[in-house]
């Protein structure tokens, strides 16, 4: 009797995403070129693959419709004849903010991690699977793939920020961002809460020292310009100006914090730093909540010190401030030591430091 054989298939277990497969930058293109290569109508697929340099049976490309459906950003898939526009993918293909953080938190999965962790520090990778698998409920051997995909999504629409070496989740404000050019309209309306004050020159009745009389230190305020500050405060070392720094945390929800509480009490005077940080930030989100911050700060600075306040700008940081009449200050990194002759101008003018010549 003849032996029969049997031979064992083995099948390769396919491990099913309950997300999508890739970060939302790296589909956004679809929805772009939907929008720039057909005016937003529906695309046929052949020519949106085209349209992106690959063909329609490459399986990135397949996969990218995949992950770009579960966004919510368009309909369609790989059989399908023609690729259309979601109404949310419209917006985010103009690089509406709003749209992209609805994006971001539409799966399921990626709202649950973000809601979890909101004002939270992320845990390191080797950490992290915990709350991953335990409470999102990811697949252990997807969990590393997983926390990439929501970092650093969570980084372009401003979900996360990078603090020091760890990143930390904030919620805080995102149902008040619409766009970019919403979000600087916002910023231009709120500083007709600033007050107009009338720029004045040297008063000869001030006593003469370094500062006036009632507390003698200034307060430096800034929010991730660290080497702005620092020249600043070396600057205020050399010509022996008490003062106090203090730096604003985007992520903060809080308006004010108890530090710029007791260093405005103990100051007599302000510089505000409106200057971008030292190292570039290019999520809208997180750009647009420091501006809003520091526009804050510089509010709370003109109603306690009045006309004793000094801004420093960026390059092109001086046009939405036109309504505010206080002295402005422009920092360039490679100005030789300008920027520092301007502070002191400045300081002079808002009557934050007086000179005076002996014998005179």
């Amino acid at each position: 009797m003849a032996e029969s054989t049997q031979s064992v298939v083995k099948r390769r277990t396919r491990v099913s995403r309950p997300y999508p497969q890739h970060r939302l930058s790296d589909v956004l293109e679809i929805a772009q070129s939907i929008q720039e290569n057909n005016s937003g109508l529906a695309f046929d697929r052949v020519r949106l693959a085209k349209s992106m340099g690959t063909t329609p049976s490459s399986s990135a490309f397949m996969m990218k419709l995949n992950s770009s459906a579960k966004y919510g950003l368009t309909e369609g898939g790989y059989s399908d004849p023609r690729i259309s526009l979601t109404a949310l993918g419209a917006r985010a293909a103009v690089a509406d903010t709003k749209a992209l953080v609805e994006a971001v938190m539409g799966p399921d999965t990626f709202k649950r991690f973000y809601e979890l962790l909101d004002g939270k520090r992320i845990p390191a990778p080797n950490e992290a699977s915990g709350v991953i698998v335990d409470d999102v409920g990811i697949p252990e051997e997807l969990a590393s793939e997983f926390l990439k995909i929501v970092v650093e999504n969570g980084e372009l629409v401003g979900i996360v920020t990078e603090v020091g070496n760890s990143h930390y989740v904030s919620l805080t404000g995102l149902t008040e961002i619409s766009s970019p050019e919403s979000a600087s309209k916002s910023i231009e309306d709120s500083q007709q809460d600033i007050p107009e004050i009338e720029e004045r020159g040297p008063d000869k009745s001030q006593p003469q020292g370094h500062m006036p009389a009632r507390a003698g230190r200034l307060l430096v305020v800034h929010s991730g310009a660290g080497a702005v500050a620092d020249r600043i405060v070396r600057m205020l070392d050399d010509i022996s100006i008490p003062h106090g720094i203090v730096e604003i945390d985007p992520i903060d929800s809080s308006p004010l914090s108890a530090e710029w509480t007791n260093e405005t009490d103990e100051s007599s005077g302000a510089i505000v730093v409106m200057a971008g940080p030292s190292r570039v930030v290019s999520t809208p989100g997180v750009a647009s909540s420091r501006a809003s911050k520091m526009l804050l700060q510089l509010g709370a600075a003109v109603d306690q010190f009045k006309e004793q306040v000094v801004m420093v700008l960026g390059p092109d940081g001086d046009h939405f401030l036109q309504t505010a009449r206080i002295q402005r200050v422009h920092v360039d990194v490679d100005d030789s030591g300008r920027f520092e002759l301007d502070l002191l101008r400045g300081l002079l003018n808002a009557k934050m430091m007086v000179v005076s010549i002996p014998g005179q």
